[in-house]
């Protein structure tokens, strides 16, 4: 029996009514980028973000994009852009770690 299956017996897993299962709090979701929502922009494919956030053209957000575009652009050159953001949180818990390898988190750069 795996770990899931024995806490079936004690935990019931439902979508969120709220977020539609995004793990996004209302706050999170109500800033737009470009007419999208973090969570809309997280379930795009690499290889779309990367566009989108090129055209933008905002002083405030230059370090940021400059960072996020850097880190787009390594996961696209290794073949990877068909993923999207939330497929790599999900298969690759360690990007969103303080402690991981990647130069900042996934987490601290789209949320800031």
């Amino acid at each position: 029996m795996t770990k899931k299956n024995a806490y079936t017996k004690y935990f019931k897993y439902n979508t969120c009514a709220e977020c539609n299962g995004d793990r996004i709090n209302k706050r999170a979701m109500a800033p737009l980028i470009k007419g999208l929502s973090i969570n809309e922009i997280c379930r795009m494919e690499l290889t779309d973000i990367l566009p989108f956030l090129s055209d933008i053209d905002d002083e405030i957000s230059k370090p940021v994009l400059r960072k996020a575009l850097f880190l787009l652009e390594q996961l696209i050159e290794i073949g990877v852009g068909y993923l999207s953001l939330t497929v790599l949180s999900v298969h690759f818990p360690e990007v969103n770690r303080k402690e991981s390898r990647w130069p900042g988190s996934w987490t601290a750069i789209l949320s800031t």
